[in-house]
């Protein structure tokens, strides 16, 4: 992927997608690459 995501999260809204991040088992970076991507 030669793309660069840069995306303006509130802290509250990291946390909340770290913790879904780690109920999947996957870096914080690869589960939102994973679910913006997939949408498409």
């Amino acid at each position: 992927m030669k793309e660069t995501i840069l995306l303006k999260l509130s802290k509250a809204d990291k946390d909340y997608l770290q913790q879904l991040a780690k109920a999947s088992r996957l870096p914080l970076s690869t589960y939102i690459r994973h679910k913006v991507l997939s949408e498409h």
